[in-house]
């Protein structure tokens, strides 16, 4: 459904507008069609709220318009002071604004002015920040002396940005959607997508909602207002379970979009520190909502239901479980309790209340549910905060049991449509999903470890820390589970920029962090983190749980490989998995170490197999200590290095797995084909750090029908390869003649897959009854593997073990053709299953096939095997990637889409 907020009107627009977007020059420009361009004197040019800014001294720098703008009904403008006492903007010599102590004054406007801070009514400035104040009048002004930075004889000391001057008051929602700098669409679109408030020099956007609670922090006791006025409304978790959480109270990985909270119904709620006085006359809250099985009476979802009819409540209805109301006090009677609408136990649902000055309507999935007369205003609660999961006085047992998600508070009355937009999230329209496993909301946090269309479990971690805070002594695990890393050693250094976000810098000589008893009790688990080595040469403990007597660990050797290491606590090794290959500094790898109990053990870096053991045992480490930086079982051998988005899983990871938390699961080759022009077919998969790209050489000869690799545009009498497949299935593609073309792609490590593998191309066949080789790294003598069309016209693939392919070698059941595009997919995964795949549909499977894949030294190759003498192809090749794993039959599917669930674009050719 795209939803279209047709009830929204952005007005007509600003008779000045001065973006202040020049940042050169001494012109500050109007964009309006008024021309009123200023002329700058002194002020010099910063970065802004949004793009530039000019930036005032206090002493003699200012901007002045020399033309009159009449009826000036509305003034807005960014402001960045040094001081709550400043002088901004000035109409004329009678009428200006300024602030003292943080309160604005808006001289010479009429009494019937209306002044907004960020937003809110009557809000208040912040030096050394950004803050947008709009001043409104009834009563018009001319505007004859305009002066930015100078107002009442008083320079500026800041910075101003996106001045507008309107010759109409702009009603509220407009001013916010002015302050979002987004004013010709509904403030809910781009308030709802991009949380936060900005800054200086930032391009993020207030939201549209003053308050916006996410509780996607999944740590602590705090949570933070993603909304318009940021900060200064933080929640704060109240008898909440957080170190750790349980299925019953605190943090959980399952909200209805990321990460949300769970109530116990017995004393849980979030206090948001503000009774919001301003929502009065009209407001609009919504939440996502999953009621209990069981909730005492009036379990209230939010509110300040205050005695004396002061405040607000949205509330079960005494003993009807699945029945509530919204209700708010006028300061002399209750007002809604009577008009109930229904929500369902263990159900998400997205429940918005709006007030307007006449009517109050309450929205369940944005359909109306009920609607009644409400004239009177809500008279603000004077002693109670809001208070999210009960909102009546402490003690009182009013509490909600059940979970919540995505609270917002509007100052004002959304409209239909925008309920409807605010239910998508702020989108017109939503396509696809976090994730598809169907043990988890589609949208919530723990998709983030999911494969689409993968069965296997997929929990998320029991502990994770991102090193995100660059600042202080401790490291926020964001599992939920409360195991907060403590920095130990010397400190000062230990916040660095890292692989995603910060991360976290060890010195070699004291620092770790310790996070206490995690996950690895006995049984499966995994660990992962990135890894950037400042130094190498010496033995170095990189992460670990360490117990007195016995430990799983993963450290850098004195020799600069890598040991994974099982060890039981009576001192027995389970085994000792030593990598061949070395590692260096200045690299960042992605470590994973893998113990499945029923298989052994496996150490993977960058997504590839380093080193692997068969072996398998029990242990008990319920009272060890797991470490980040360094090994204290074994001389405090510490870390001189960098490590990031560390995670601990209380099960055996699948080589999947590990690839969707390496890149999601990308490709080790990709070539697109899109060069038109060259011998050159480059590979746009991303290498590992260290490792290099499998560009491809393309070999077109002289004895077949094309005799040059040529252009996309020449030569056009049919002799260019890049001419010939100038139309691929996306962009461009290479055309083979079958005689002699072919493209070399080497012998590169990373194409090294001998567990699993995905083969996939888009083929248009010239020419049947021959065999044809799409990929392959098979030259007749080493053999590895080869996805072909055979000499009846049906794809075909097989691989080598031990250099043979028997049992080994599939056959789809389709007759393909030419003239055609097909999308071929070939995938076998050791022990499941061996597939091919003709556009996103299954054509051919042997399940439970056995063996690991050879890995002998041939190149890989495109359109023919590798001398380029056998098996031509005959036709045009298009998008061909390899995967060191197997897809599975739905990210086939969204591979054939182009990994969407949708696809819009033409059938062929470029966009």
């Amino acid at each position: 459904m795209i939803i279209t907020p047709a009830s929204y009107s952005s007005g007509q627009a600003p008779i000045g507008h001065w973006r202040l977007d020049e940042n050169t020059g001494t012109s500050a420009n109007d964009s309006s069609t008024s021309g009123a361009t200023g002329t700058i004197s002194g002020a010099n040019w910063k970065p802004g709220k949004y793009g530039a800014s000019l930036n005032f001294d206090g002493t003699d720098d200012s901007v002045t318009v020399s033309t009159s703008l009449s009826s000036v009904k509305t003034v807005e403008f960014w402001v960045n002071p040094s001081s709550a006492t400043a002088s901004m903007i000035a109409l004329n010599g009678s009428a200006y604004i300024t602030s003292s102590s943080g309160t604005i004054s808006a001289t010479g406007f009429a009494d019937t002015k209306v002044i907004y801070v960020n937003g809110i009514v009557n809000g208040t400035i912040t030096a050394n920040s950004w803050n947008h104040v709009a001043v409104t009048t009834t009563t018009g002004i001319t505007a004859s002396a305009i002066t930015f930075g100078l107002a009442n004889s008083t320079y500026l000391t800041g910075k101003l940005d996106d001045i507008r001057i309107y010759n109409y008051v702009r009603t509220q929602k407009q001013v916010i959607s002015d302050m979002m700098g987004d004013g010709a669409r509904s403030p809910v679109m781009a308030g709802s997508s991009s949380g936060g408030s900005g800054g200086q020099g930032g391009s993020g956007r207030a939201g549209g909602a003053v308050a916006y609670y996410k509780f996607d922090e999944g740590y602590g006791t705090t949570v933070h207002n993603s909304g318009s006025q940021g900060e200064t409304l933080q929640g704060t978790l109240t008898n909440m379970a957080t170190s750790p959480s349980t299925a019953t109270s605190g943090w959980t990985q399952s909200g209805k979009f990321g990460k949300g909270l769970v109530f116990d119904g017995s004393n849980d709620y979030v206090d948001t520190g503000s009774k919001f006085p301003q929502l009065t006359s009209t407001l609009t809250i919504s939440a996502w909502v999953k009621p209990g099985t069981s909730q005492g009476g009036y379990a209230d979802i939010w509110g300040n239901h205050q005695d004396g009819f002061k405040g607000m409540v949205l509330q079960q209805n005494s003993s009807d479980l699945n029945s509530y109301y919204f209700s708010y006090g006028n300061g002399s009677a209750w007002i809604g309790n009577s008009n109930v609408f229904s929500l369902t136990a263990s159900i998400w649902q997205h429940v918005t209340v709006v007030k307007t000055s006449t009517t109050c309507t309450i929205y369940v999935n944005a359909v109306q549910s009920t609607s009644y007369s409400c004239t009177s205003d809500v008279t603000p609660a004077t002693t109670i905060n809001f208070q999210i999961g009960q909102g009546y006085a402490t003690g009182n047992s009013r509490y909600f049991n059940g979970q919540i998600d995505e609270v917002k508070i509007y100052p004002y009355a959304l409209t239909a449509d925008e309920v409807k937009l605010d239910y998508n999230k702020g989108s017109s329209l939503v396509l696809g999903a976090l994730g598809d496993n169907a043990s988890y909301q589609p949208n919530a946090a723990n998709q983030e470890y999911c494969i689409p269309g993968d069965a296997a479990s997929c929990a998320a971690p029991v502990g994770r820390w991102d090193f995100d805070e660059n600042t202080g002594s401790t490291v926020n695990d964001k599992s939920g589970n409360g195991n907060t890393g403590t920095w130990n050693g010397t400190l000062g250094n230990q916040w660095k920029p890292g692989k995603i976000g910060g991360s976290g810098n060890f010195n070699g000589s004291n620092n770790y962090v310790d996070v206490g008893d995690v996950g690895i009790n006995s049984g499966s688990f995994t660990m992962e983190g990135w890894v950037k080595f400042n130094s190498v040469g010496a033995d170095t403990g990189i992460i670990g749980k360490n117990k007195t007597s016995g430990y799983a660990y993963l450290e850098l050797e004195n020799n600069n490989t890598l040991r994974f290491l099982l060890r039981n606590e009576s001192g027995v090794d389970i085994f000792n998995i030593l990598t061949t290959a070395t590692y260096t500094t200045n690299t960042w790898y992605h470590l994973a170490v893998v113990y499945n109990s029923s298989s052994g053990g496996t150490l993977y870096v960058n997504n590839a197999v380093a080193g692997s053991s068969s072996s398998t045992g029990s242990y008990a480490f319920s009272s060890g200590v797991f470490e980040i930086g360094r090994l204290s079982n074994n001389n405090n051998r510490y870390l001189n290095g960098i490590v990031d988005q560390v995670r601990v899983f209380n099960y055996a990871r699948s080589a999947a797995q590990i690839a969707w938390d390496y890149n999601r699961g990308a490709p080790v080759g990709h070539w697109k084909f899109d060069e038109c022009q060259g011998n050159i077919a480059h590979d746009s998969a991303i290498p590992p750090s260290g490792g290099s790209f499998n560009h491809g050489t393309i070999n077109i000869g002289g004895s077949g029908s094309q005799s040059t690799s040529g252009t996309c545009t020449t030569p056009t009498d049919g002799t260019g390869a890049w001419y010939n497949g100038r139309t691929g299935k996306f962009n461009s593609s290479l055309n083979f003649d079958g005689t002699d073309d072919y493209v070399d792609a080497g012998d590169n490590t990373t194409v090294d897959v001998t567990n699993s593998i995905t083969i996939a191309a888009w083929i248009r066949l010239g020419a049947l009854n021959l065999n044809q080789s799409i990929v392959s790294r098979d030259d007749g003598t080493n053999r590895n593997f080869a996805f072909q069309v055979d000499s009846n016209n049906n794809l075909n693939f097989y691989w080598f073990s031990s250099n043979s392919s028997t049992g080994r070698n599939l056959t789809a059941i389709t007759t393909l053709t030419t003239g055609t595009w097909y999308q071929v997919v070939a995938t076998y995964q050791n022990g499941v299953a061996q597939s091919i795949y003709l556009n996103g549909v299954s054509d051919a499977t042997t399940l439970t096939p056995t063996g690991n894949i050879d890995n002998d030294d041939v190149s890989l190759t495109i359109g023919a095997r590798e001398d380029g003498t056998d098996r031509l192809f005959n036709g045009q090749i298009d998008d061909v990637r390899i995967y060191n794993y197997a897809l599975t039959p739905l990210q086939v599917k969204l591979l054939y889409n182009q990994n969407s669930a949708i696809r819009f674009g033409p059938s062929t050719g470029a966009p």
